[in-house]
């Protein structure tokens, strides 16, 4: 990704406290992985989730620390996105463990967000073959119809879900290169950015559902986009959960 383009990409971004919640439920994710992986004869065997989840936090991370609002969380996110790929390094339990220390103490840490840039934060693979499809399949069971969207916490869910998808489609334009098809950098920009539109517009359509101001349909409308964004350019180019 050329620098230029990187200085050129300024998105907006979901409400920070919609990020801040998806930091707070992904550090719960990597505690669980840790506990789990502890049950787990193999660490390499388990350690999928793991990989997943703190290749994902940095990507949420990283779109907190670049949002233009306010936040209680900002200035701790250099710090978090650093843990995080610590995390995604882990090699064995105790590494793991470590690591996840590591991101608990980065919360109290106070960082220059000046320097953030829209660089490679993330490993794609993680991403791409187990998060992405387990946000847009849990989207889809949370939100069956409006009643269900609208039952107990899980439009709260929804809009979190949602503002993930969006950090992940801003945050992985400089992957390319893990991709099956390195040298489309252009078509790989053009595919992120569908997905991240996609995804804010399923974001604002979730909440403009919560505070009544737009019909159901335009969250259903929305979500049929990012769905089918993930399954035509994606996959068909660049390998989906195929890629490296």
């Amino acid at each position: 990704m050329n620098s230029a383009f990187t200085e050129e990409f300024s998105p907006n971004l979901p409400p920070v406290a919609d990020l801040e919640n998806q930091i707070t439920v992904y550090m719960e994710k990597l505690a669980r992985d840790i506990e789990d992986l502890a049950l787990t004869p193999n660490f390499a065997d388990g350690s999928s989730s793991l990989y997943r989840d703190a290749n994902t936090l940095a990507l949420i991370a990283l779109a907190l620390g670049k949002s233009s609002e306010e936040s209680g969380m900002k200035a701790a996110t250099p710090g978090l996105i650093a843990a995080a790929q610590q995390v995604a390094r882990s090699q064995n339990n105790d590494e793991a463990k470590a690591a996840y220390q590591a991101v608990q103490d980065a919360l109290k840490s106070t960082g220059n967000t000046d320097d953030l840039k829209w660089e490679k934060v993330a490993h794609l693979s993680p991403v791409m073959k187990k998060s992405l499809p387990s946000l847009t399949t849990e989207i889809k069971r949370l939100s069956r119809n409006e009643k269900t969207f609208l039952r107990s916490s899980n439009s709260g869910k929804v809009i979190g879900l949602s503002a993930t998808l969006v950090a992940i489609a801003a945050g992985c334009r400089p992957n390319v290169d893990e991709t099956l098809a390195p040298t489309e950098e252009n078509l790989w920009n053009e595919y992120c950015s569908q997905l991240y539109e996609a995804s804010m517009k399923l974001n604002q359509a979730a909440h403009a559902v919560v505070d009544g101001t737009a019909p159901f349909d335009d969250f259903t409308a929305a979500f049929k986009q990012v769905d089918a964004t993930c399954n035509t350019t994606c996959h068909e180019k660049f390998g989906g959960a195929s890629a490296k």
